[in-house]
């Protein structure tokens, strides 16, 4: 191995993708160290176990490393309390708190949640945050938030730097997908407000209960993103009709329902009404894939969607309505 070029080894270890497989090539020695470890930092996902103190205390101390990351998977839920509150985090609260404004807005706010927070979302919102503020170059995220009982407001701060555009503009970020379902649809908008933004899946979304989904007028087109997909989400489809009218061309859409239990039943009329939604990007939609459960009742038709045959560019289509009949379903449900 120590006699192949540098150029030949990159391009091996450019094919590893075990965060472990790295980590073993980076204390193999100090040539394979200097080639691995900036595939080491492109990607992380806090399920591979490490611990996200020392991932953020070397994002801050290297920045060329800073530099590197590519993509993100944040999973607030395998984030069990004692593996990120154990640590002496005095030294990177310091850190935080020595950075200068405007960037001190949020770094601040999180140093305060690494010290003061008692429940686990709230904490590891934090480390979140302090990760996209050094992450100039980073181009997909992958959000998993299940701690419904914290904060609301809390679990939604890693996007105001997103928001404001600080410390760096977010200019590299392509896919964004969030599994909240306390993200509310003026923090959907923020993400789709990021000009590079070309995907965006959203997961276990709901309907806020604190406001009315009276929505008024859609806003007008002003988003690039063209893959908008929607899975579990409980949702009207005036909302689906609201959240999708900031796109200005659509190529893919989805939107796919897997539990009964989570989502907002369908009836005929919705179908109409979300066709008439879809037939608004007809000239560019390449991808439609709807499965939808549809309330009805004994005897009566579930509706059907009218002919897709005026979209030119359609390649593929799946269109899956599963009716749900009160009279014999309600019957299986646990009491």
């Amino acid at each position: 191995m120590d006699a192949l070029p540098e150029e030949l080894l990159s391009q091996i270890v450019s094919h590893v993708e075990q965060q472990q497989g790295l980590v073993g090539l980076c204390r193999m020695n100090r040539r394979l160290n200097r080639i691995a470890t900036p595939v080491l930092y492109a990607q992380y996902q806090t399920s591979y176990g490490s611990i996200p103190s020392h991932y953020l205390t070397t994002l801050i101390r290297r920045p060329e490393l800073a530099s590197r990351v590519k993509s993100l998977r944040w999973d607030y839920s395998t984030l069990a309390k004692h593996r990120i509150s154990v640590f002496d985090s005095n030294d990177l609260q310091h850190t935080l708190r020595a950075f200068e404004y405007p960037v001190s807005t949020f770094a601040a706010r999180c140093a305060e949640s690494m010290e003061t927070a008692q429940e686990n979302g709230e904490l590891t919102d934090a480390f979140f945050t302090t990760v996209l503020l050094h992450t100039p170059n980073l181009e997909e995220i992958e959000i998993i938030d299940k701690w419904y009982g914290d904060d609301v407001r809390s679990t939604r701060r890693w996007l105001d730097p997103i928001r404001m555009k600080v410390p760096h503009g977010f200019h590299h970020l392509k896919s964004a997908s969030v599994t909240m379902a306390c993200m509310q649809f003026d923090d959907v908008i923020i993400l789709m407000h990021l000009p590079s933004l070309r995907r965006l899946q959203l997961c276990n979304l709901v309907e806020p209960e604190v406001r009315p989904v009276g929505l008024g007028i859609p806003p007008q087109p002003f988003s690039n993103v063209d893959d908008l997909s929607f899975r579990s989400c409980r949702l009207n489809w005036k909302t689906v009709a609201w959240t999708m009218a900031p796109c200005k061309v659509l190529r893919r859409f989805s939107y796919v329902s897997f539990n009964l239990a989570l989502l907002r039943l369908s009836i005929p009329s919705d179908l109409q009404d979300l066709k008439k939604t879809l037939d608004k990007h007809s000239a560019d939609l390449e991808y439609l894939d709807i499965e939808v459960d549809v309330l009805v009742s004994n005897g009566e038709d579930h509706g059907e969607f009218e002919s897709f045959a005026g979209y030119p560019q359609l390649k593929h289509q799946r269109v899956w309505l599963n009716p749900f009949k009160p009279y014999r379903e309600l019957g299986l449900l646990t009491p």
